[in-house]
């Protein structure tokens, strides 16, 4: 669900790192939550039991005594850590507390899956993972459900760090180095190289390169090399830093194609 406040939760130190928020979203997990519901029933048992059994032996209080002080910390746990939040801003983003500028992102998932019966839609399940630089193996990772398949507040912020990433992607082929995408695609400073399990590697022109959307329920994307005809490739929009790559392949081939001489 939404959060009230537009900063992040008053911490200017993360405003200032994100900018202005474009995009919130914040809930509680709902595992912790009942865990939390949970402790605090058996807490309030053992207070219960401690004070109406006056008779208990020595050793029976410490273990009650020990049993209240665990399960208050593990309450204290639960309530710490079962708050989820996301930011995004103008040019950061803040994760669960942890923030992250734009120039310290290195990729992000982004997927969105319908659920309903007989045609009726009912809900969606979102999730957003945020590759580090520093540690792209741990991405930091965020989930919520909503009533609405779009999500433009969400589409808006995202469009903002897909633009900056596709930006550092082409640099990165200008200076002449290549840039993996997925394990069957390649951006090399030429073009992109395919190599699809099974089949001879194949490389298309940024320019002849064209991703086209093969079914918008599913949200497939195929990538066609225009000058055979040929789908080179299948992905999800929801790919590893899809929509980045996206935007850069159509800034390569806008400048490859104010390359050729007229």
């Amino acid at each position: 669900m939404p959060l009230d406040s537009s900063a992040p939760q008053g911490n200017t130190k993360n405003q200032s790192i994100i900018g202005r928020t474009i995009a919130q979203r914040g809930g509680w997990e709902v595992v912790s939550f009942f865990s939390l519901v949970a402790s605090l029933g058996m807490l309030l048992f053992a207070g219960y039991h401690l004070g109406t059994q006056p008779a208990l032996k020595f050793d029976q209080r410490i273990a009650l005594y020990l049993g209240i002080a665990l399960l208050t910390i593990y309450s204290l746990y639960l309530v710490a850590t079962s708050r989820r939040s996301l930011y995004l801003g103008e040019r950061g983003v803040v994760v669960n507390g942890h923030p992250l500028a734009f120039a310290e992102i290195a990729a992000f998932t982004y997927t969105s899956d319908h659920e309903g019966g007989y045609g009726i839609y009912t809900h969606s399940h979102h999730s957003l993972a945020i590759e580090q630089k520093t540690t792209p193996s741990r991405p930091l990772k965020f989930h919520w459900t909503s009533t609405t398949k779009d999500q433009p507040d969400i589409d808006a912020a995202l469009s903002r760090l897909s633009e900056h990433l596709a930006t550092e992607i082409y640099q990165a082929i200008a200076k002449g180095d290549s840039v993996v995408w997925t394990n069957e695609c390649i951006l090399q400073p030429e073009g992109l190289k395919v190599s699809r399990r099974g089949d001879l590697p194949v490389s298309i022109a940024y320019s002849d390169a064209a991703f086209l959307v093969e079914d918008a329920n599913e949200g497939r994307l195929v990538l066609r090399d225009q000058s055979t005809g040929n789908d080179a490739l299948r992905c999800r929009q929801g790919e590893r830093n899809a929509r980045p790559v996206l935007i850069a392949v159509r800034l390569l081939a806008l400048r490859s194609q104010s390359e050729q001489p007229s």
